[in-house]
């Protein structure tokens, strides 16, 4: 996500409502990853907007919030004007793979205390959408009036338009690096894993020789008369347990 404001940052990893407080006072314009809508506008450009904040990392659409040269004001929206989430949710759910409507969230923000001064009475709806750059590019999936079918979105400054070459070889190139890193990461929890279960098949205490032990003994063996198995490896089951698990920690030590 591009916005390098802290409050901004703070927000979408929490989105409370103080937190969305203190995002307005702000004043930040409308951005790649910000818009401000004064109503509800069709849900098909709803979606339009969805999608380019999606491919341009993720963000919010905040609902009761002009904004005009850079400059927003915060005038809410009335009760009739608030939308169920699940019924949002289905409403743009034609457009977008199951996988990234997870992604997308709507949220209210009601300020009925005085502690919030001039947002006293105020309601506000967020659209926050999350995206990994690993479910990038988010491809429409039906056409309208204002989408069509497999194209691609992203935004520019404040508007939402299709993507050209070099944005989408830039998403692809992001998606490809996530999936390194995922694989990556997924291959050292592995590599953890496995060197765990080779400390723990490793006896933390060991007992002296009991008679079982001694009538293994190639003493014992001589005594009798029998011959010990030359084919027996040299090395013990737990001396190449020892061994091994130093191998694995410097493999781990090297995809640190």
């Amino acid at each position: 996500m591009e916005i390098t404001k802290d409050s901004l940052l703070d927000f979408f990893r929490e989105p409370t409502i103080e937190k969305f407080a203190h995002f307005l006072e702000q004043n930040v314009g409308e951005t790649d990853n910000v818009d401000f809508k004064e109503s509800w506008i069709d849900f098909d450009k709803m979606a339009k907007i969805i999608f380019g904040i999606a491919n341009s990392g993720g963000g919010a659409i905040v609902i009761g919030v002009s904004e005009k040269d850079n400059n927003i004001v915060s005038k809410g929206i009335p009760n009739d004007n608030i939308l169920d989430a699940a019924d949002f949710i289905k409403k743009i759910s034609k457009y977008f793979p199951k996988k990234i409507l997870s992604c997308i969230s709507l949220l209210n923000f009601i300020y009925d205390n005085e502690v919030y001064g001039a947002l006293k009475g105020k309601k506000f709806q967020v659209i926050i959408i999350k995206v990994k750059p690993s479910d990038l590019p988010v491809i429409c999936e039906a056409d309208s009036k204002f989408l069509q079918k497999a194209d691609v979105y992203i935004r520019r400054g404040t508007s939402t338009e299709k993507i050209n070459y070099d944005e989408l070889q830039a998403l692809i190139a992001a998606r490809i690096e996530a999936e390194k890193d995922r694989i990556s990461n997924l291959e050292l929890k592995d590599e953890l894993v496995q060197l765990r279960t080779l400390y723990d098949a490793v006896p933390g205490t060991v007992k002296k020789m009991g008679i079982s032990a001694f009538l293994q003994s190639p003493m014992y063996l001589s005594v009798v008369g029998l011959q010990e198995n030359t084919v027996y490896p040299e090395e013990s089951y737990e001396k190449f347990l020892v061994s091994s698990i130093e191998k694995k920690k410097e493999k781990i030590k090297r995809m640190l």
